[in-house]
């Protein structure tokens, strides 16, 4: 299963060169899971601390209003990047969910310990 983490990296050089050993730095970080179709990532109302690469497979993000109908946010084909992003920032519920359409392969890592193994600093957004 190393080739998720190399297409990965390989998608991470995509937006520009890497620092001298951030490949490296971040490996030891990574963790690869499979979500069966229907599984969640991110459930709406839970807190998350987790991003991820799409390697495969079909993700939607999505919410549910007050009445109890779903909307569709977007989707997620792969080859792309995961995340409750305002959640993960604010450390706050996400306010929606990223769901499986089909079963999906995902590099999982923990977003503080991804900020700290490549010595950036997180931006916190206090509500």
């Amino acid at each position: 299963m190393n080739d998720e983490i190399e297409a990965m990296i390989a998608r991470m050089r995509e937006f520009g060169p890497l620092p001298q050993g951030a490949a490296e730095r971040i490996r030891p970080l990574l963790r690869v899971r499979v979500l069966e179709k229907g599984a969640y990532f991110v459930r709406a109302g839970e807190r998350t601390d987790k991003a991820a690469f799409l390697a495969r497979g079909w993700l939607r993000y999505f919410y549910v209003d007050a009445e109890g109908r779903e909307f569709i946010r977007y989707f997620c084909d792969g080859n792309d990047f995961v995340a409750a992003l305002p959640a993960l920032i604010s450390r706050a519920p996400s306010a929606y969910s990223i769901q499986a359409l089909t079963p999906s392969t995902l590099v999982e890592f923990r977003y503080e310990d991804w900020l700290a193994r490549l010595n950036i600093q997180s931006v916190v957004v206090h509500p």
